[in-house]
């Protein structure tokens, strides 16, 4: 984590709009956008249906929201680490190298996820 979160660019932002309903779709276009580069610092803002803040500045608290929430419909909408439990790893899951296998109904949304 460490050396990831050095390749951080705290002075250059990229705002993620997020409406709850849709979180994966709020992703999926912040990520798709020309000025999006992982290494810029992630400034998430949640808000309704009609593009009204929540009105939270983004300290941390929105961001892991965001992330946490995003997992969720990744693993529970994409379906990207289904399978029966003997087989949802390659290598041991205590391995370093263990990775996921991914199955998933919608393979574009996985192939996305995966780049």
């Amino acid at each position: 984590m460490e050396q990831i979160s050095s390749r951080v660019n705290n002075d250059s932002t990229v705002r993620f709009n997020i409406i709850r309903r849709s979180v994966w779709g709020g992703a999926s276009r912040a990520l798709g956008r020309s000025n999006f580069s992982p290494e810029k610092k992630v400034d998430v803002k949640f808000t309704d249906d009609y593009g009204i803040s929540e009105g939270a500045m983004d300290n941390g608290g929105p961001t892991q929201e965001y992330f946490r929430l995003c997992l969720h419909e990744i693993k529970d909408k994409i379906g990207i680490f289904e399978g029966p439990p003997d087989a949802q790893f390659e290598g041991t899951p205590e391995s370093s190298h263990a990775t996921p296998k991914a199955r998933t109904q919608d393979a574009d949304a996985g192939f996305r996820v995966l780049q």
